[in-house]
């Protein structure tokens, strides 16, 4: 099996909405328990994350940041775990009150929601702006 201490660094004031593993072979959903820190002036969401042998699961986390008139850009670094094959990733930026652009090109956009549902092998950096 595969057992990994999977940790998330957001910025300092991102508030951790909800972390969810799905087993979709079977449509099980269930939340996981996280552990929240800070760390380098980030905010730091770390959960336990078992997979059984000859099985995949996803993971879901939801986390917000604050509207403020100073914020207009976020980095995301997606770091890809060595030794292991490709991941896919489904990563979505939402925003009811700014438009968003992402660099990379978003390939998904659709009512206010931009992102990416690829396979990343290697590491990935995503600049985020938007403006009212």
């Amino acid at each position: 099996g595969y057992k990994n201490y999977l940790r998330i660094y957001a910025p300092s004031d991102a508030t951790l909405v909800g972390a969810t593993i799905i087993n979709s072979a079977i449509g099980e959903k269930k939340e996981l328990r996280v552990d929240n820190s800070q760390e380098h002036e980030k905010a730091v969401f770390g959960m336990l994350v078992e997979v059984p042998k000859g099985e995949s699961r996803q993971i879901m986390l939801r986390w917000q940041i604050p509207n403020t008139i100073n914020t207009k850009a976020l980095v995301f670094l997606w770091q890809k775990q060595p030794g292991t094959g490709e991941d896919p990733v489904n990563m979505l930026f939402r925003s009811s009150n700014f438009k968003i652009r992402l660099t990379p090109a978003a390939s998904l956009t659709q009512n206010g929601i931009v992102g990416y549902n690829t396979v990343f092998g290697s590491d990935l950096q995503v600049n985020a702006r938007w403006q009212p």
